[in-house]
């Protein structure tokens, strides 16, 4: 547009022409190099999209979508479709709220570097602590390679060269948690390739690969028990919990490799031993906090304001879905770049949506943003008890149970052993009920060594009520596992 004058004091109308949507920072500018495993494309709209895909040398890839459909973005497309060294014109077509589709303009990239496959470990749920790596290298520029860098969570690891199967292979043993393997190879003319890969790594859990249509198979990783199948491009697990049968939904969004449900987080919901907790999803994590305020006192009862909130961070290809304590829940909102916009049971909303089971409100999200989940409870006013009355009582409470409850688990751990559970969960367990025991033993040192003529000692309470969680702890999970192998 040329400059246009506007006299002092008066007004013009000039014609304004402003891109609906156009390529946004990140993406290379036409006739750009990039080194393998660098192109990253992003898209900016002034409406909200139904999607966006990226088209280069005839493969397609979708795009992620963030800010409410505003933003879609992917990184590494050329190590996504394997796209060895060459010059390569790509466009995005994006989709409008009205189905319309519209193609941006075309830009051409020359991609250099060697080609990066890893061939081992794939984005998805492994139920063994050994994982192999195994690393595809191949330069087309027909410059030999000069040095690899394979790095796990931050860490150097070896790799060496298999000239039989023309592989990097390398093996690694690997304790339960998310992991990031990173490869770089740097060529003799100093060009790089980089291809990375996210794994979780769980000995608990159940692997089975879902069907969701003719064309794409899901691996679902299971702690716990579930039955999971896939419904509409969604994963679905019915979960059995300690009280009741509750639904677990997880869209195949944003190019979800893996999913993997963990239903001994919503037990813990359930039961009210967390407000909120991550249960489902890929490449996701998550912190709550709970906030009470006291808002008045009527028929015998305090009411409380509750405000849950859980922080959820997603990566790329990312989604999740965080169970909260249906705590007479009114509203569910998400904070996003500073809005508060409350979600509905809307599926096809772009950032989410939540639906209610029982006492649990599931909040799925397709982005990051922070959850936050409003409601009340009440508290029947009691007559005053003496704070020594009280102490008394559940220094009782606790040493009773451990006093009836020590035989219990000695007959349960026995029996898992019999039944050949997992070395890794009765490790967990001894180290609960160890902790139960030092507890218990710092008690009676306290007192001299007679907890029962003592019940009324303030210091005691600490130690009991730590002893007794730690107790509880492990003979559920021995339960749970023994329900689990029908033993």
């Amino acid at each position: 547009m040329s400059n246009v004058s506007i006299p002092d004091g008066r007004w013009k109308v000039v014609d304004l022409k402003v891109p609906v949507v156009q390529y946004w920072k990140g993406t290379p500018s036409n006739d750009t190099a990039i080194n393998f495993g660098n192109l990253n494309v992003s898209v900016l709209s002034i409406v909200p999209l139904r999607g966006a895909k990226v088209i280069i040398d005839g493969k397609s890839y979708n795009l992620t979508a963030e800010n409410g459909g505003y933003y879609y973005y992917a990184t590494g497309i050329d190590q996504k479709l394997k796209l060895p060294a060459g010059t390569y014109n790509y466009t995005v077509i994006v989709t409008y709220p009205n189905g319309k589709e519209v193609k941006l303009p075309q830009r051409t990239v020359i991609v250099r570097g060697p080609l990066v496959d890893i061939v081992s470990p794939k984005p998805s749920v492994y139920n063994t602590s050994m994982v192999s790596v195994k690393i595809s290298i191949n330069d087309t520029a027909n410059v030999s390679v000069k040095n690899i860098t394979v790095l796990l969570n931050g860490k150097v690891i070896n790799v060496v060269y298999n000239s039989t199967s023309g592989l990097y292979e390398g093996a690694l043993n690997l304790t339960n948690g998310n992991y990031h393997l990173v490869v770089t190879a740097v060529d003799k003319s100093d060009a790089f390739g980089t291809a990375s890969v996210s794994f979780i790594v769980n000995t608990n859990a159940k692997v089975v690969r879902i069907p969701v249509n003719s064309e794409t198979n899901v691996t679902v990783g299971v702690i716990g028990s579930a039955n999971v199948t896939a419904e509409n491009n969604t994963i679905v697990a019915n979960v059995t919990t300690s009280n009741s049968t509750v639904e677990v939904q997880v869209p195949l969004v944003n190019n979800v490799p893996s999913v993997i449900i963990n239903t001994t987080a919503i037990n813990s919901v359930i039961t009210g031993e967390s407000n909120a907790s991550l249960v489902a999803g890929w490449n996701a994590s998550a912190t709550a906090s709970t906030k009470t305020t006291l808002v008045k006192t009527e028929n015998s009862k305090k009411i409380y304001a509750v405000t849950i909130k859980a922080n959820v961070s997603l990566g790329e290809n990312g989604v999740a879905v965080v169970a909260f304590r249906n705590i007479n829940i009114s509203k569910v909102y998400v904070w996003k770049n500073g809005q508060k916009i409350q979600l509905t049971t809307n599926e096809s909303n772009p950032l989410g949506y939540y639906y209610i089971q029982g006492n649990v409100v599931f909040v799925v999200l397709k982005e990051d943003p922070i959850v936050e989940v409003d409601g009340t409870y009440a508290v029947p006013i009691t007559p005053t008890t003496s704070l020594s009355s009280l102490i008394l009582m559940l220094n009782y409470m606790y040493y009773h149970y451990i006093q009836t409850q020590n035989a219990t688990f000695h007959e349960l751990y026995n029996k898992a052993l019999e039944a050949g559970v997992n070395e890794t969960i009765l490790q967990q367990v001894m180290e609960y009920y160890n902790q139960s025991m030092e507890e218990y033993a710092t008690a009676k040192d306290l007192v001299g060594g007679s907890i029962i003529k003592n019940l009324g000692d303030f210091r005691l309470f600490i130690h009991l009520r730590k002893s007794y969680a730690d107790l509880k702890k492990a003979i559920r999970i021995l339960q749970q596992v023994l329900e689990e192998q029908g033993s």
